[in-house]
């Protein structure tokens, strides 16, 4: 029976309902709570019987309907779980009762001894500095009661040397609970960054993973349609190569070339992307002149510009200088400027500008080709490609755009419209 009592006891003062709390200073403030009303309701308990054994029937009245009012409390505490509410009324009430007892003498000259453990309960439920605010207007008024009405014959009076030592104490556990509190505050601070960081790398572990198996789903789709296509060719090309015309034999391996060229940029935007996400990509920033990378960038696609009689239009400034990681920046051209080749029609128009803006170069790849669909965009946005009916290869190269300029410190802004072209631009930091 006297087991099941204390672990009743233990069940609801170390077992309050926290998961009403969401942090964790409101939880730490709800269990001290309920144990500061535990620990009252036991010392009202013993005053109460102290003056029924003392004949000061006057004063257990008192403390009858006092316990009454905080056994009321408390239960208004755990049904309607007003924690802060509670915490400042039960503060007040027991500040109130504490100046009463103090002023009085209590049951028999007592009351000074009662306000010693006060800087306790009212500091770590009203925290530090409004804690130390209350108890501060507790004892001004404490004071000016005692200095007004020391004549009155209700008024306790008491020896100077006992007073001093229980203000003393009074100042010395004042300061113990503040300390407790700083002490508190720091250990929660790190305890609430460190569950963030817990947090976040959880949510970013998860994303990762279910990025990671779309993505490798995607890639292993388009590998396998592209190997089903190759192997369907060089099996074309083995059996039947004498029965072939020149011509046909041609377009074959025009088509495998293509196919080969495919799956050797699927396979390399599959390793960025798997390098950048494990953060073992290498980022070198270091002055870059914007002409140089443009003019080998252009290099690469003179041949479909020419078999496609786009016309290319470059706006820049010969000396402009960027601080960004070379390669990456190449390779950002590169893939804007290939996707702007591949869906620009015969006759196109593209157009690559620069313009400095603030501390940024702001370099822009305009096309009047077929637009992004909204499925690609919205890959963007997922860090993973999404197939649609419509789209050519894997979108893994819009994705690695992205990636790189966020790397470098910029941001990329996409405008486009289906079958009227795209404006794609993004910043990099210029050189100090």
């Amino acid at each position: 029976m006297k087991n099941n009592i204390i672990t009743s006891v233990k069940k609801r003062l170390y077992s309050p309902d926290l998961e009403g709390h969401r942090s964790c200073i409101e939880k730490k403030k709800s269990i001290l709570l309920s144990i500061f009303f535990f620990l009252l309701i036991v010392i009202m308990v013993f005053f109460i019987l102290l003056g029924i054994f003392l004949g000061d029937y006057s004063y257990t009245v008192i403390d009858i309907s006092v316990l009454a009012f905080f056994v009321f409390l408390y239960f208004l505490f755990r049904i309607k779980k007003q924690l802060v509410l509670t915490s400042h009324i039960f503060v007040y009430i027991l500040c109130s009762f504490a100046l009463f007892y103090l002023i009085t003498g209590g049951v028999n000259n007592t009351g000074l001894i009662f306000i010693v453990l006060l800087p306790i309960p009212v500091i770590m439920l009203m925290g530090r500095r409004s804690g130390v605010l209350v108890l501060s207007v507790f004892f001004i008024i404490s004071l000016v009661i005692l200095s007004v009405s020391q004549d009155a014959s209700w008024c306790a009076i008491y020896r100077f040397d006992y007073s001093l030592r229980i203000f003393i104490s009074f100042v010395i556990i004042t300061i113990l609970a503040y300390l407790n509190e700083s002490v508190f505050d720091i250990l929660y601070t790190r305890l609430q960054n460190t569950a963030d960081s817990l947090h976040k790398s959880r949510e970013d572990y998860k994303t990762l993973s279910m990025n990671r198996e779309k993505f490798l789903s995607i890639i292993s789709h388009d590998l396998k349609n592209q190997s089903a296509g190759f192997y369907s060719a060089t099996d074309l090309l083995k059996n039947h190569y004498h029965e072939m015309e020149e011509k046909d034999r041609s377009e074959l391996i025009e088509m495998l070339w293509e196919n080969s060229q495919k799956n050797v940029q699927l396979l390399q935007g599959l390793l960025k992307w798997s390098m950048l996400k494990s953060n073992t990509f290498p980022y070198n920033p270091v002055p870059v002149k914007l002409e140089k990378v443009y003019r080998e960038v252009i290099e690469l696609f003179d041949l479909e510009i020419e078999k496609k009689n786009i016309s290319v239009f470059l706006k820049i400034k010969s000396n402009s200088e960027v601080f960004a990681d070379y390669y990456m920046l190449n390779a950002i051209m590169r893939n804007l400027l290939s996707n702007a080749v591949r869906y620009t029609g015969n006759n196109g128009e593209i157009r690559i500008i620069s313009e400095e803006k603030g501390d940024f170069m702001n370099i822009e790849v305009r096309d009047n080709g077929s637009g992004i669909d909204p499925l690609t965009l919205e890959s963007l946005r997922t860090s993973v490609p999404v197939r649609s009916g419509n789209e050519e290869g894997s979108g893994i190269g819009l994705i690695l755009v992205r990636e790189f300029v966020e790397c470098n410190k910029g941001k990329l802004i996409i405008d486009t419209q289906l079958k009227k072209g795209t404006c794609i631009s993004f910043t990099v930091p210029l050189v100090e």
